[in-house]
């Protein structure tokens, strides 16, 4: 009996510690998965985006996922963002998406170009966003 309560216990450590490090392996480098993001942006949106710097996450708290040099057209307007970081509250990512909270949204070094003008957000940060809730918005712009 103890024999195989020891089997047991090292059969399952030994899932978990090759799960763990097959998880590790996947979710080490965040870049690999830029085209897919790309596209799922662009399906969801019909905005056309292109992150042509780093792309990055933290998975324990919170959850973060950040990106530099991200840039974006739409209906003549071009964007372009140095620095965008997205803060996720971990509990709510298991309830249903109208319910998650995002605890930061900040955008750093951010030029729109529209006819003509420019549009310059040295950093934009929203805090405990929600949907169908405003949010308090902290912003440094030129125009």
């Amino acid at each position: 009996m103890m024999r195989l309560l020891r089997f047991t216990v090292l059969a399952l450590a030994l899932v978990l510690l090759t799960s763990g490090a097959a998880l590790a392996y996947l979710l080490q480098d965040a870049n690999r998965f830029k085209p897919e993001i790309e596209t799922l942006i662009a399906n969801q949106t019909g905005v056309d985006v292109r992150i042509a710097g780093d792309l990055d996450w933290q998975l324990w708290p919170p959850v973060s996922v950040r990106a530099s040099e991200v840039s974006a057209s739409h209906e003549g307007r071009d964007w372009q963002a140095g620095r965008l970081s997205l803060d996720l509250d971990v509990a709510n990512l298991l309830r249903d998406p109208d319910q998650w909270r995002v605890q930061a949204l900040t955008v750093a070094d951010v030029t729109l170009r529209d006819r003509g003008g420019v549009l310059t957000i040295s950093q934009a940060r929203l805090a405990d966003l929600a949907p169908r809730r405003a949010a308090p918005l902290a912003a440094s712009l030129s125009y």
